[in-house]
């Protein structure tokens, strides 16, 4: 089989259990709108954006260390900043947590979530798309460039590059409220 050659989305070597930034987004499974919608420039989610909105904002809670900075849901993916204040703590190999391992648990939670509160009649729930886009931030003049693209996002969306996908994706048996 001829498979695509993915290229690589980490830094090679890079320690991404290091202190430091961390600007992040995560892409909704096949880019559908899962998060809810914008109209007039206006970010309106649906129960599973608000839900990811809780999740995000609880995070800390579970990985010490951490401080969540800006982020947006948008309706078919997500824009965050990660603070590595600390080192988050170790796994039981004795590894500190990584960027990889915050943001699997993120995915995994959400998707536990909306399966149990939001969409129990589903057999299963797949808000994701299996990696996600990073970028260490090196200094205070990126990190503000950043924080605005995150806030300014919604009211850019019709010229984003995810604008024009359906507004409800496959697998889900109803529109989201």
């Amino acid at each position: 089989m001829n498979l695509p050659v993915r290229k690589p989305n980490r830094l090679p070597n890079y320690d991404y259990s290091s202190i430091g930034y961390y600007y992040v987004t995560l892409c909704a499974k096949n880019r559908k709108h899962y998060f809810g919608k914008i109209e007039n420039s206006q970010l309106i989610l649906n129960s599973v954006g608000r839900l990811l909105e809780n999740v995000w904002s609880d995070m800390p809670k579970i990985f010490s260390g951490i401080e969540m900075d800006e982020f947006v849901v948008m309706p078919n993916h997500f824009h965050g900043i990660i603070i590595f204040k600390d080192k988050p703590f170790y796994t039981q190999a004795k590894k500190p947590v990584t960027l990889s391992q915050i943001l699997g648990a993120f995915k995994s939670k959400t998707n536990v979530l909306t399966k149990k509160t939001i969409l129990p009649q589903q057999k299963a729930v797949e808000l994701w798309q299996k990696t996600f886009y990073d970028r260490v931030i090196r200094n205070d003049s990126e990190l503000l460039k950043i924080r605005e693209y995150i806030r300014n996002n919604p009211t850019k969306w019709e010229l984003d590059e995810y604008f024009k996908q359906p507004s409800v994706g496959a697998g889900l048996a109803r529109p989201l409220k």
